[in-house]
This record gives C-alpha cells, structure tokens and sequence, in this order.
C-alpha cells in the first residue's frame, strides 16, 4: 500500500510497537479524537494496554507514540487541539501566512537584535524554519526573488537575506506555499509550525466531516498488535 503511515508505541527498551497503518488523513482523524498521549492511551484495546504494563511500569507516556511512514521519517502526531491542521487547506494557510509576514520595520529590529515582542520573535522563528527547512539545500531556493529585499537591506549574509526576502515579500511567501502545500505531510508541517506563531489557523468548521468509527479502528489496532506479538 502506497503513502502509508504507522502509529507506534516505542517501549522503554527502544521495541517499536505497531498500532495502525493507514493513510495519513485517516490517521490525523483517528488521533484528532484525542486531547494528548495519555487520552490516547487510555483508549487503546484492553490487550494492548495489558501487554505494555506486563513489559513496564512506567506511567511517562510523552514522546512514547509516533507516527512513522514507509521511508523511517517520523511526523507530529495531531491532538484534539491540532483539528485546524487537520481541515485547512492550502488557501486559507496561505491566506494566514501573508496576515502575519513580517514588515520591514519588524525585521529592522532583528537584524539590530533589539528586544523583540514575543510576536516578533515568533514571526522571525517561523520564516526562519521555512527557510531552513524547506529552500536553503532545495531547487525552490531559485524561486525566491532577492531584488526587492537586497534593495532595502544592505550588506546582509546569504542566509539572512533569503530569510528577509521571504518574511517580508507577499509574492515570495506565496510561491513558497505553493511549493510546500503541494504534498500533505509537508502541508501538515507547514501548519503546524505556523500554530506556534498564531496559535490556531483558520479554517471553514464546515468541512468538518470525520467518518470514521472508533469501534472500527480499534479492531485495526488488535489485528495489527495481534500480528506483532505472533
């Protein structure tokens, strides 16, 4: 199967146990139904919660599931809170994105490294993370106007002026959205990091429409388990 992911529980001797295997949407619907990893757990089939407590007592569910695809890169499991990242699309991410861009004064200020609004610094953080993550070492990196901003800022590092032409330029974050927005996970990835930002995205609450039945995973989540422990 093609683009799948796999919720697993990781024991405290490193064994990875499998949860579920499906499509990323469908997994961001099932875990979406849950307030953090401790909620998550407390919902699993009674003979997967039994298995866990006869290999160890530790309570410390943190950082314990993760989400896996089919190439070993691990991706953020989406909570209750997360239910924006699940439903926005690209357009309305976008459209949020160019409502928080930074402007040259803001940026003025960091390269001056005065004391930043803590709205400010997470601005800078956030285009810095797309710079980093997703242009530095990438073909898109030719898709970023530097004109404009080289005209305003003098004498900036390579870096920091990809950095300004992106948080400061409508028609570079636009281009760079396109480009990130194209695959799920990275749109997922993109969403997220931007919560950190503004805490929420907007998204139309209409469109909300889970189908899935608990009852139904969680018989996915004993076969898979069963399969494991065989």
């Amino acid at each position: 199967m093609k683009n799948t992911y796999t919720l697993y529980f990781k024991l405290k001797d490193k064994t990875n146990i499998p949860l579920l295997n499906m499509g990323l949407i469908k997994m961001d619907e099932f875990t979406t139904n849950f307030f953090d990893c401790n909620d998550l757990y407390s919902n699993l089939p009674n003979c997967v919660k039994e298995y866990i407590k006869s290999k160890e007592s530790d309570k410390d569910l943190e950082k314990r599931f993760f989400i896996s695809n089919e190439t070993n890169n691990d991706i953020a499991i989406l909570f209750n809170d997360d239910i924006d990242v699940l439903y926005v699309t690209l357009d309305e991410l976008t459209e949020e994105i160019l409502n928080n861009k930074m402007t040259i004064e803001e940026y003025q200020k960091v390269l001056l490294k005065s004391k930043l609004d803590s709205d400010v610094k997470e601005k800078y953080n956030f285009f810095k993370y797309l710079y980093e993550n997703f242009v530095k070492n990438e073909k898109v990196k030719c898709m970023i106007d530097l004109f404009d901003t080289s005209k305003k800022f003098s004498n900036l590092k390579e870096d920091e002026l990809y950095i300004a032409s992106i948080a400061t330029d409508k028609d570079n974050i636009i281009v760079l959205c396109k480009k990130i927005g194209q695959y799920l996970e990275t749109r997922r990835t993109l969403a997220i990091e931007f919560k950190k930002v503004n805490n929420k995205v907007i998204y139309d609450e209409n469109k909300r429409d889970i189908k899935i039945s608990l009852d139904d995973i969680n018989k996915m989540i004993e076969e898979t388990f069963n399969n494991f422990i065989k």
